[in-house]
């Protein structure tokens, strides 16, 4: 019995051993504790073609991040020194790592000088394109108290894709949910959401301007006072200082081509020419081959008061008296026969018969058709044009669309045909590759031809279109099928200067926005900021990347932390913030989980 008692004892004590180190060895393979003696193989991080880490990496990793406080950032190239010390995939931050970056936070908050004290030193406000040499970021501590949440609802955002189809590109309009910041800049005023479903207006130093405003649609223009103007349904709305929405007579067609909360120097220049717009009416030939390819000739066209004008003499003038035709008399000299010096007898000729089938039908004995015949119509239309300062016209309304002179004195404008081209001041075409011949391989070598185009939509996202800017000016190119003119074989943005010349954009990125000098590109979801002197501002890693606006672009990492800097890649506000909103009228609002919202002024130093 008791050699039984120990043989069952025995057997229970291996089993217990087995099970305990299968037990350790399920645990150390979990991860949850290490053996000093053993080295543990590391699991490689997920990274992309070029070696940088996904989105999601960089995502987890901006919580740990580091400010950069260096001057400029142009320099910085991997992810690793943007996040910090470690950029280790985790779940949530050390508390030193908190410590850290609230630190940095207050550190930089401190440092940023306030309003009052630069207004006492000389500066003024000021909307020009930021320059780190003379100007600076002055915090501005508004009357009221916002409340510290980014937001309180989700609000629908317009924006469109270029979608490849069977013909070549579609532009199809879409919206996406994106969260409402409570503190929501527009033409230097803040659009205050407190949560109750209506906004409140205050201007930069928290006046009340307006409350219990119902959401209203930003038109991103101002009245001739210089007033911002809004949209309730169908009519517009001019937000005056004392708080009154007054109704004024708005022409959207007028607006600067581009809608977006721009700075006090877009679309302006020294050229005094101005916009001007006609109804006129214009006589074309429309001629369609036989692949149903369209092409629109204008022969001449009026101003529709002239045509109207001329129409209703011609209807009022009496018809002309018409009489019968003049017929001489009969000659009834008698006819002599030379030989025999007699009169002739004169006689009806009678008309030899003819065979039916000598007779040809009046159908056949025309010309042969055509197959398709040109179409001439008249059609009234709103044209565009330019006058001087005196209201004098300068250029003839003729085109589809027009849009301010440059400095360098040439102006985007739209032929009747929907192309894109330059023109002088003196209305002569400068740019305009519309219908020049290329053989690409897209069409088997085919005949097609080369163009420029506007952009479909007046979105933020077509930003650099029809202005030229640093000597630089984005269009909409297209390569279109001579034989199938309705299949696009490129519909791509570029950029040229005022000969038309490309300028060289790096291999394979994608042009988002060009605006003060800084191209915004995109590649495999990874944005950075080209400069229009050919060299990286901010190298293309960044996963939030806002177009420049007064000379400031706001960058950053999806979940994570943003910054701002300038277009020579210097920081003017350190990774710090959850969110940064492009300029306004010269304000900035920025948010931090750490200390709610700080509102900042651009201000120039004294001359």
């Amino acid at each position: 019995m008791m050699k039984l008692f120990k043989l069952v004892a025995a057997r229970i004590l291996v089993l217990a051993v087995l099970i305990f180190i299968a037990a350790a060895l399920i645990l150390y393979q979990a991860g949850k504790y290490d053996i000093s003696f053993i080295p543990r193989e590391t699991k490689a991080a997920d990274t992309t073609a070029n070696g940088k880490p996904h989105s999601e990496e960089i995502s987890s990793a901006t919580e740990t991040q580091m400010p950069v406080t260096g001057d400029n950032i142009s320099s910085v190239t991997d992810p690793e020194t943007l996040v910090g010390i470690e950029t280790t995939r985790r779940e949530e931050t050390t508390a030193d790592e908190k410590t850290a970056l609230l630190n940095a936070y207050n550190s930089f908050i401190e440092s940023c000088g306030k309003y009052e004290e630069l207004t006492s030193a000389g500066y003024t406000e000021t909307g020009a394109a930021f320059d780190s040499s003379v100007h600076k970021l002055a915090i501005v501590t508004p009357k009221i108290k916002y409340q510290n949440i980014y937001s309180y609802r989700k609000e629908i955002e317009e924006y469109t894709d270029r979608v490849a189809t069977s013909l070549g590109y579609e532009t199809q309009y879409k919206t996406r949910e994106v969260y409402r910041p409570t503190v929501k800049l527009y033409m230097g005023l803040v659009v205050y959401d407190d949560g109750d479903g209506q906004y409140t207006v205050y201007d930069r130093w928290g006046n009340l301007i307006a409350d219990n405003i119902n959401p209203f649609y930003t038109v991103y223009d101002r009245d001739e006072n210089g007033n911002p103007l809004v949209r309730y349904g169908s009519k517009y709305y001019a937000i005056r200082p004392d708080g009154v929405f007054a109704e004024t007579p708005y022409d959207p067609d007028y607006s600067p081509g581009v809608l977006f909360d721009a700075p006090e120097y877009y679309a302006k220049s020294n050229i005094k020419l101005y916009p001007y717009s006609q109804e006129r009416v214009v006589y074309v030939m429309i001629e369609i081959d036989e692949r149903r390819n369209e092409t629109v000739t204008v022969l001449s066209n009026v101003p529709a008061d002239e045509f109207d004008e001329a129409k209703q003499v011609m209807a009022e003038k009496p018809p002309a008296e018409t009489s019968a035709p003049e017929t001489k008399p009969a000659d009834t000299t008698p006819l002599i026969d030379p030989l025999t010096g007699k009169p002739v007898p004169q006689q009806t000729a009678e008309p030899e018969p003819v065979t039916e089938a000598e007779i040809i039908p009046e159908t056949e004995a025309q010309t042969e058709p055509v197959e398709n015949p040109p179409v001439f119509e008249y059609r009234r239309e709103k044209l565009w044009g330019f006058k001087d300062e005196k209201g004098r016209v300068a250029i003839d309304a003729q085109y589809k669309a027009v849009y301010t002179f440059s400095d360098n004195g040439l102006a985007a404008v739209v032929g009747y045909n929907g192309e894109l081209k330059f023109i002088d001041t003196s209305g002569i075409t400068i740019i305009n590759p519309y219908g020049k011949i290329l053989y690409l391989p897209e069409f088997d070598n085919r005949r097609s031809y080369d163009g420029f185009y506007p952009a479909d939509t007046k979105l933020p996202e077509n930003l650099g279109m029809y202005y030229f800017d640093h000597g630089l000016v984005r269009v909409r190119r297209q390569i279109k099928d001579n034989y199938f003119r309705k299949r696009v074989a490129i519909d791509r943005d570029y950029l040229i200067d005022k000969n038309g010349a490309y300028f060289d954009i790096p291999e394979n990125y994608r042009l988002v926005a060009y605006s003060d000098g800084v191209l915004t590109l995109e590649k495999d979801g990874y944005y950075g900021y080209y400069s229009y002197r050919g060299y990286w501002i901010a190298q293309p890693i960044y996963t939030v990347c806002k177009p420049f606006v007064q000379g400031l672009g706001v960058i950053g990492f999806t979940g994570g932390k943003c910054a701002m800097i300038d277009t020579e890649g210097n920081v003017v506000i350190p990774f710090v913030f959850d969110y940064i909103s492009q300029p306004s009228a010269g304000v900035i609002a920025a948010y931090s989980k750490h200390g709610g919202w700080t509102e900042f002024v651009t201000m120039a130093k004294p001359a």
